[in-house]
């Protein structure tokens, strides 16, 4: 959800208050993996009505995060994300603790949603070099950062080759294959002493 700031620039407000309406975070995130969907397509996957999508996708595309892509045949336009669904630590740390919560269980519902989704058609079996790991560590402050920060880098990675592959996609005309990345770090229920 976030990458670190590391204090430099400002905190982009549009984003902070992005978060704050579960409809605009959900829309803004599905359009990053569905660029060029429909107010319909958008209303269904987010399980709302076509109206509140369309006004959704109206109020992204006035603060420029999104924009309409031409409608085919004369059709229903689509959209295309103009930013990535993640925030910053800075424009987290304005969220309330409710917001927080809620931006997070999202998160954790759609990664549940799609694992569910490939456990059941059998896709997380297919290739012997699938990658899932649980791990719980007791770690101090300082453990924790580094912990957030192996994160944080992993993620760049992950963007970094999601761009070459689009690339490589493009100029062959493929289509590609779908792939989960999904990273936690979070604090667990215990009698541990607080990070904060």
């Amino acid at each position: 959800m976030t990458e670190h700031g590391g204090g430099e620039g400002e905190v982009d407000r549009q984003r902070v208050e992005l978060a704050r309406d579960p409809v605009l975070y959900r829309a803004l995130a599905f359009l990053n993996e569905h660029p060029g969907d429909r107010a319909s397509q958008v209303a269904r996957a987010l399980s709302i009505d076509l109206e509140t999508a369309s006004a959704a996708l109206e109020h992204l595309s006035e603060r420029k995060a999104v924009e309409r892509t031409p409608a085919a045949g004369g059709g229903e336009p689509g959209y295309r994300a103009l930013t990535r669904a993640l925030w910053t630590d800075e424009e987290v740390a304005q969220l309330s603790a409710e917001e927080r919560q809620g931006l997070n269980a999202w998160i954790v519902e759609m990664v549940s949603a799609d694992v569910d989704q490939a456990l059941a058609a059998g896709t997380v079996a297919r290739s012997s070099d699938t990658h899932m790991s649980r791990t719980v560590s007791i770690v101090d402050a300082q453990g924790w950062q580094e912990l957030t920060q192996i994160q944080d880098e992993a993620l760049s990675a992950i963007f970094a080759v999601q761009e070459a592959a689009a690339e490589r996609l493009a100029e062959r005309g493929e289509d590609g294959v779908p792939v989960l990345t999904a990273m936690f770090c979070c604090e667990l229920p215990g009698e541990a002493q607080r990070l904060d």
